[in-house]
């Protein structure tokens, strides 16, 4: 089932008004998600420029390489990235480790994202485990994956599922987005970032505030 939105019954053409007028104000968190899309493409923009060694191509803070037998499968400790977007919005990137479990993807954990939008916005995401796989050009989240937003917004999921080509996330599990507007319940997501558009499927519950 598509988007659902709950609400009690409305019975005035001047409720009808409100109703509908808030619920175009809710709509503009479609574009709250564009950005966090942006914000999660950040995490994989320095994984992208590491070499089959594991070594990072872009600036790198006081990496912590652990004492790993030439067999063992490059590890960094306390990784910290930093550089800009593609619209030259600063990031910052941490992890307590980052794994090249194999040629094509790298495993990290208890990874923060932050990044310092314009006049002075700023988002933050948090993530369990973030799996990179290099070939296909994915990111998984995997974990209490949150997003919050200065503004006040805020995004809950276990599972998010970043297609690096496409700038569409997906999760199949279920997402809690609230905010200054309400709130906004749903079993699964679709994040399109170049389309602009968010959807939500199965068991959508929207609460809009007064």
């Amino acid at each position: 089932m598509r988007t659902l939105f709950t609400h009690e019954s409305l019975h005035s053409p001047r409720t009808m008004l409100g109703f509908y007028s808030s619920l175009v104000r809710l709509i503009k968190w479609g574009l709250v998600a564009i950005i966090l899309g942006i914000l999660i493409f950040v995490i994989a923009i320095p994984l992208l420029t590491m070499d089959p060694a594991g070594q990072p191509l872009v600036e790198m803070n006081n990496p912590n390489t652990s004492k790993n037998t030439p067999s063992d499968p490059p590890i960094m400790e306390n990784p910290k990235f930093q550089g800009l977007d593609s619209e030259n919005h600063p990031y910052f990137m941490t992890a307590k480790t980052a794994l090249q479990s194999s040629e094509h993807t790298i495993t990290l954990n208890k990874i923060q994202a932050d990044l310092t939008l314009n006049e002075g916005a700023w988002m933050t995401l948090l993530a369990d485990q973030g799996v990179l796989d290099t070939k296909e050009e994915s990111l998984l989240l995997q974990g209490h994956v949150q997003i919050y937003h200065n503004a006040g917004h805020e995004m809950h999921t276990s599972e998010a599922r970043i297609d690096l080509r496409t700038r569409h996330a997906r999760g199949t599990h279920p997402i809690h987005i609230q905010g200054h507007l309400g709130r906004i319940d749903a079993d699964s997501f679709i994040m399109m970032q170049k389309e602009q558009r968010i959807i939500f499927n199965n068991h959508v519950s929207v609460e809009l505030l007064p």
